[in-house]
């Protein structure tokens, strides 16, 4: 994957985004575009990717997303059993 030097990433003040759930997101958010813009050249706006190919990447990053939360609750239901 393509990185962003330190000194690319963006960050957004206090100020802008006092919730610093909302802040620490809309960074990550941030940041990924740009990565995306320096890997693929090309903004998700602006890509020629079709309906059909988005909603089935949409579908592998959420199967992503459930091993990694099912990860996650087999790491907490663990840790439970250990207390």
């Amino acid at each position: 994957m393509t990185d962003l030097s330190t000194k690319d990433l963006i960050t957004i003040p206090e100020e802008i985004a006092p919730d610093p759930l909302v802040r620490k997101i809309a960074e990550r958010m941030i940041n990924r575009s740009n990565v995306g813009i320096k890997k693929y050249g090309n903004t998700m706006a602006n890509t020629n990717m079709g309906l059909t190919t988005a909603l089935k990447n949409t579908i592998e990053e959420l199967l992503d997303a459930a091993v990694y939360i099912e990860k996650a609750v087999t790491l907490l239901e663990d840790n439970k059993d250990a207390n």
